[in-house]
């Protein structure tokens, strides 16, 4: 197979373990690609369903075989903790790698070819909501869940008799007003936290939602994630950096 290459990739919430994962096109995503650095910018690993449902199938195990495999042959890959693969932050304290994968409790900066300065963070850690009521976050995380699940049901039946598909989960986000003004309110305090710290931009994942764009003179990039959208940022040779899609590739 003809891999697609590029300088470096960032990905974010794989959530394996959970029935929403999309565990199967992250192992043939990662046949396809190939970079000198690879980022997982947290939610790995969804251990907030493994601790409750201890599910671990060969497909979840196959995306990790190929990025210790990835590391052995010389990519350099980073694993930023997220919420739901907060264990990170308590193994780094032990050990800074495992298994040639470099562990980060928080935040790490990545410099461009062309010269910016990116942060590199999941961005639970401004999330009042994980930070304030944990036990709150994780009930919308089983509710979001469940969501996805009816979601992919609806669209086989609306698929069976020709009708394009629909995501209840994205609708949620997109019209309910206290999920967009969250959404926003996010965004604006992780971007402000960034500038604060005079860095050009943010790379983060956390909310489910790919998008590069400028807020008040910050670059942001959210990687998205591999539940509903199969996507993941990438820095090609010249320091740009995109968003690209499994399913458009």
């Amino acid at each position: 197979m003809k891999k697609n290459k590029y300088k470096t990739i960032f990905v974010s919430d794989w959530h394996l373990g959970s029935d929403g994962s999309k565990s199967k096109d992250i192992a043939n995503w990662l046949d396809s690609v190939e970079a000198e650095k690879i980022y997982l910018v947290g939610d790995i690993i969804d251990w907030w369903r493994l601790k409750k449902r201890w599910k671990w199938s060969e497909n979840d195990a196959r995306p990790f075989v190929k990025i210790l495999k990835a590391a052995r042959k010389g990519t350099k890959v980073i694993w930023i903790a997220g919420n739901h693969d907060e264990f990170i932050r308590e193994v780094s304290k032990f050990a800074d790698t495992i298994a040639g994968i470099e562990l980060v409790p928080l935040e790490t900066i990545h410099e461009c070819a062309n010269g910016k300065k990116m942060m590199v963070t999941h961005g639970d850690m401004i999330d009042a909501s994980v930070r304030l009521t944990p036990w709150l976050a994780m009930i919308g995380s089983h509710a979001y869940d469940n969501l996805v699940i009816i979601s992919r049901m609806i669209d086989r039946i609306r698929k069976i008799i020709g009708l394009k598909p629909w995501s209840a989960s994205k609708f949620v986000k997109s019209k309910v007003k206290k999920a967009v003004d969250w959404v926003t309110g996010w965004e604006n305090s992780i971007t402000m936290i960034t500038k604060k710290r005079g860095y050009d931009g943010v790379i983060c994942g956390h909310i489910h939602n790919p998008e590069i764009r400028i807020i008040d003179g910050v670059q942001y990039v959210n990687c998205g994630d591999w539940i509903e959208h199969a996507t993941w940022a990438a820095e090609e040779e010249n320091g740009d950096i995109k968003i690209f899609y499994w399913n458009k590739e």
